[in-house]
C-alpha cells in the first residue's frame, strides 16, 4: 500500500512534468529533483534524488501517465518534446555567443553590477525567431541612469527589438537597484510558479561584488516550493571577468560625479517619451512597474494566464485523461 508521502512525491513529480509542457521541455531526472516543485507543507521531509529516481521506476501511478525517451521524462504522448528540446539547445548555443559579447560590452558601463540571461535562454530553450532576454542589476539610486545609457547604446547599433525583427536583439525589460527588496511582492495570486521558476533559472553572465549572491539571499522565499533549486549551476555558462580595478575607480569617479538631480533628469526624460501603453499599466503594478527600485517593461504579462493553462493541464493528465499531442 502506497503511503502519503508516496503519493505526494509522485504528485508533485507530475505537476512539475505538466509545467515545463507547457514550454515543450522534457525533463531528466536529475532535472525533476532540481525543479521539483512542492505544495506549502510545514510538514514534508527533505526529499533525495533517489527517491526520485525510485519514483520514476516504480511508481505505477507515473508510469501511467509519464512517458521516456533518450533519458527524458515527459507526459504520455508527448515523447516529440524531446526532438523539440534538442533543436533548441543547439539555438540556444548560438545565441548566447551574443548574450557573452552583450555582457562584455555591459560591464564598462557606470552603475551596471550584474547581468543575467532570463527566461527561455536561461533554460537554453530558444526558438529561432526570439530574442535575448536580460535581467540587470544596478547601483542604488541609478537605475533609471543605467537604463538609459544602456537604451541609447543598444539604440545605436540597432540591437534593440522591434515589431519587424525580434531575433537576436537585446531585451532589457526587468530591471532592478541593488538595494531592491525580494521580488515576492511582485507574484500574481497565491502561487506565481512562472516567478518562481522564472527567478530560479537566471544565469548571471557577468555579476561583480557579490550581487548576485545577495539577490539569491533575498530571494530564498521561492525555496519554499522549489526546496532543491540550485539557482544558475545547472547551467554550465562561462561568465564574463570582472574589469580590472581601474574600471572600478572609474566607475566610483562616474558614480561621485553623477548627482541625484542627473539621475531625476534621466528618469523625466525615459518617462516623457514613454509609450502610454506603459504608463498607463505601471498603475497596475503587474506587467509594468517604474519605481526607483524596480523597473519592469511586460506589457503583456501572461503569468495569469500560465497557471490557467498549468492548473487546467495538471485536472486532465492527475485524471489520466488523454492530452493533445
Amino acid at each position: 500500500m502506497i503511503g502519503i508521502a508516496e503519493k505526494k512525491l509522485e504528485k508533485a513529480i507530475l505537476s512539475t512534468l505538466v509545467y515545463f509542457d507547457l514550454w515543450d521541455f522534457p525533463l531528466t531526472a536529475w532535472e525533476i529533483y532540481v525543479y521539483l516543485y512542492l505544495p506549502l507543507d510545514r510538514d514534508r521531509k527533505k526529499i533525495s534524488f533517489f527517491e526520485i529516481q525510485e519514483s520514476l521506476q516504480k511508481s505505477s501511478y507515473l508510469k501511467d501517465r509519464v512517458g521516456r525517451k533518450k533519458g527524458f521524462y515527459f507526459l504520455k504522448q508527448r515523447g516529440k518534446i524531446v526532438e523539440i528540446r534538442e533543436s533548441r539547445l543547439l539555438i540556444a548555443r548560438r545565441k548566447y555567443q551574443k548574450a557573452l559579447l552583450f555582457a562584455r560590452i555591459a560591464r564598462f558601463f557606470p552603475f551596471v553590477k550584474m547581468v543575467a540571461v532570463c527566461n527561455t535562454l536561461a533554460f537554453s530553450h530558444s526558438r529561432f525567431s526570439s530574442d535575448l532576454d536580460f535581467f540587470v542589476i544596478t547601483s542604488k539610486a541609478r537605475i533609471w541612469s543605467a537604463r538609459f545609457f544602456l537604451i541609447i547604446f543598444l539604440s545605436l547599433l540597432g540591437w534593440r527589438p522591434t515589431k519587424r525583427r525580434a531575433r537576436d536583439k537585446i531585451c532589457l525589460s526587468f530591471w532592478a537597484a541593488e538595494d531592491a527588496p525580494s521580488l515576492e511582492s511582485l507574484c500574481v495570486g497565491q502561487d506565481d510558479i512562472y516567478l518562481k521558476y522564472w527567478i530560479a533559472s537566471l544565469v548571471p553572465v557577468y555579476d561583480t561584488g557579490g550581487v548576485y549572491s545577495r539577490f539569491r539571499r533575498k530571494n530564498r522565499w521561492i525555496k519554499v516550493s522549489l526546496p532543491n533549486t540550485l539557482f544558475c549551476s545547472v547551467h554550465p555558462i562561462h561568465r564574463v571577468k570582472r574589469l580590472p580595478r581601474w574600471r572600478d575607480g572609474a566607475g566610483k569617479i562616474c558614480s561621485f560625479f553623477w548627482f541625484d538631480k542627473m539621475e531625476k533628469m534621466v528618469r523625466f526624460f525615459q518617462i516623457r517619451f514613454m509609450n502610454d501603453i506603459l504608463k498607463k499599466q505601471s498603475q497596475e503594478k503587474k506587467g509594468v512597474i517604474l519605481t526607483q527600485k524596480i523597473l519592469k517593461f511586460h506589457i503583456h504579462d501572461q503569468r495569469e494566464n500560465i497557471q490557467k493553462k498549468y492548473r487546467a493541464l495538471w485536472k486532465r493528465v492527475s485524471k489520466n485523461e488523454k492530452i493533445s499531442v
